[in-house]
């Protein structure tokens, strides 16, 4: 969402020529491509914070957008492709995955971020992940992200300077990094992209169910987003085999998602001891118990948290390199999160800023900088430089 500055002069033209401003007096680079490269940003960045058509839309043919379906390995997938319209020709190609919503490909945050990206010249494949469509998040997730990368692989049209990048958002950012280290895939790819993700699970649910976290120099709270503890919480429940205790938590999550406050204690009062596993570990709000109430939890719950868990893999051994961008007050998943991120692989480039609100764009004058800084990293990215 597009906000005004102080001058209220709409953001999508003050950022063009703030931009073109630093570019000519502060930037300090030279030559004619990085210039171009940095007014291209600035363009972008306010096409993507715009609520209508930005600046880079005036300037641009419309993307071409089509859906697909491909095979690799015998498994049937479908995507939705954008291409850059009429004139213009990609200089990447992008696999860009979608996080929790019901929208899934189609949900119009989604959509309109794709459509900027093949402005910027990204051919732009956003395959449909229906486990994220039902507000789930799985291991085996990484598996539609790396069909979308061997498909382009496999059409070298797709791909004219043969570079090739993944980006995901917030929880769907785990099993992109885990698609990014199997073999095959890492071979393929050139650069990944996290907007707003995690790292470590267990301080991930430890912020978001009793609002502390650890990642830093010293234990932090935040006041906790109730309807974010129940979403992610709750999309577990599908692991729930007492058919009583799953559909009593599922209405639990289903009256907290609309109110925080509603009451569930006579819904928790019925619970047996499967479910109560869940009810504690959401209810609970003491830092200190949260790995206690991990380990009580059902066998399958606690190995699909595990297999999500980017602190347990060799990070060192990630390829390609990883641009992340990530909110300072982010309200769902910490920032140190992706700073922990940044320093575990051998190429990370970090941008936290605080007009991203966990992964909506919210401008303020003090955040543009650093907003600009890392759509300009994304266009080196797609540059190859």
């Amino acid at each position: 969402m597009s906000r005004q500055t102080n001058q209220e002069q709409p953001v999508s033209a003050s950022l063009a020529v703030w931009a073109v401003i630093l570019t000519m007096f502060g930037a300090g680079l030279s030559g004619c491509a990085a210039i171009d490269r940095q007014y291209e940003a600035a363009l972008l960045l306010s096409e993507l914070a715009a609520e209508e058509d930005g600046a880079l839309a005036r300037r641009t043919p419309s993307p071409h957008r089509q859906e697909i379906s491909y095979e690799i390995d015998g498994e049937h997938y479908i995507a939705d492709l954008y291409r850059p319209g009429e004139g213009s020709e990609a200089r990447a190609a992008f696999v860009l995955t979608h996080g929790f919503t019901a929208y899934g490909k189609d949900d119009p945050r989604l959509v309109a971020f794709a459509e900027g990206l093949a402005r910027a010249r990204f051919n732009v494949l956003v395959p449909d992940v229906p486990s994220l469509r039902e507000l789930q998040v799985h291991p085996s997730d990484r598996r539609f992200i790396a069909a979308a990368v061997l498909f382009l692989h496999e059409h070298a049209e797709l791909v004219p300077e043969g570079r090739i990048g993944v980006g995901a958002f917030s929880y769907a950012v785990g099993p992109m990094i885990l698609a990014a280290m199997e073999p095959a895939v890492a071979r393929q790819l050139d650069f990944t992209v996290a907007i707003g993700g995690y790292y470590d699970v267990e301080d991930a649910i430890r912020f978001l169910t009793t609002g502390y976290h650890d990642l830093g120099p010293e234990r932090v709270w935040a006041q906790p987003q109730q309807v974010a503890k129940w979403s992610f919480l709750g999309s577990y429940l599908y692991r729930i085999e007492h058919p009583q205790d799953r559909a009593l938590l599922e209405e639990m999550v289903r009256r907290r998602q609309h109110d925080p406050d509603a009451d569930i204690d006579s819904l928790a009062a019925e619970l047996e001891a499967e479910g109560r596993t869940i009810y504690n570990l959401l209810t609970n709000r003491d830092p200190d118990q949260v790995s206690v109430l991990l380990a009580a939890l059902p066998e399958d719950i606690q190995a699909e948290i595990s297999a999500l868990d980017l602190a347990n893999e060799r990070l060192d051994r990630f390829q390609p390199a990883l641009l992340l961008i990530h909110g300072s007050d982010d309200p769902i998943i910490p920032a140190t999160h992706s700073r922990a991120l940044a320093a575990e692989v051998r190429e990370g480039e970090l941008y936290v800023v605080g007009g991203l609100n966990h992964v909506d764009i919210d401008l303020r004058l003090r955040d543009r900088w650093r907003l600009w800084r890392a759509t300009v990293a994304l266009l080196r990215l797609r540059d190859g430089v």
